[in-house]
């Protein structure tokens, strides 16, 4: 059976897909959960409207979860997004 806070982890990082996409940005969203299943991170594609190609819907949701967090380290935490990561997000993973 399927894990109920995933499905609306991967619910939400659909949602702010099409936020990206209605923003002329490839339709990517992502969300970060901590331990105990709470979204501590959302992010999509910003790239075009910050003019920015760090702004992958991964890096976006990692950094708010970092400040959430208050450390880069994001030990314990689970990164859901809605396409396979590029190797620059794999990696930041």
């Amino acid at each position: 059976m399927s894990n109920p806070v995933f499905i609306e982890a991967m619910r939400k990082s659909l949602e702010l897909a099409a936020k990206a996409s209605q923003q002329g940005d490839i339709p990517v969203g992502a969300v970060v959960l901590n331990p105990a299943g709470e979204i501590v991170g959302r992010g999509h594609n910003t790239r075009e409207v910050d003019n920015d190609p760090m702004n992958h819907a991964e890096i976006v949701a990692m950094r708010e979860a970092a400040n959430a967090n208050s450390s880069w380290r994001l030990d314990d935490h689970t990164l859901v997004v809605t396409l396979e990561p590029c190797t620059m997000c794999a990696g930041a993973a």
